[in-house]
């Protein structure tokens, strides 16, 4: 791989560990542990539909997944941890439709797990990434 390749697919890994990986799970454990569930689904909706706000706009966390997956193409295909990351990030997304749909309360601690899952498995993409290099 290009030198220049490797860097640039480590910056947008980045990108996506700061975007997604951390802005998706800080609605969540902003909440004081008493929330109630109104309040569980309410941060978890904006972990998925306001992932990322700033100047430049909202971007969900579909977008910012989407975006990613244009910016690196099939690059990172071929590591080990890119199957962990593309089903941990489905999952994730999955609770989208699950809130809209669902009777019954939010259960915080899946869905935290859920979130946490896919920050920790850009980390581990990372580290793979990095020790190859």
């Amino acid at each position: 791989m290009v030198q220049s390749s490797r860097e640039e697919l480590l910056d947008a890994l980045y990108d996506l560990q700061h975007d997604l990986g951390k802005y998706l799970l800080q609605p969540l454990m902003w909440l004081p542990l008493d929330a109630d569930p109104a309040q569980v689904r309410e941060a978890a909706s904006k972990a998925l539909l306001k992932t990322r706000e700033g100047p430049a706009g909202t971007r969900t966390a579909d977008d910012l997944w989407q975006a990613f997956l244009d910016e690196v193409g099939a690059a990172l295909e071929d590591t080990t941890a890119w199957p962990q990351l593309a089903l941990a990030v489905q999952q994730a997304l999955q609770w989208q439709e699950t809130l809209k749909t669902a009777d019954a309360p939010p259960d915080r601690a899946m869905i935290t797990a859920d979130f946490k899952h896919v920050a920790e498995s850009i980390r581990t993409l990372i580290e793979e990434f990095e020790d190859v290099g």
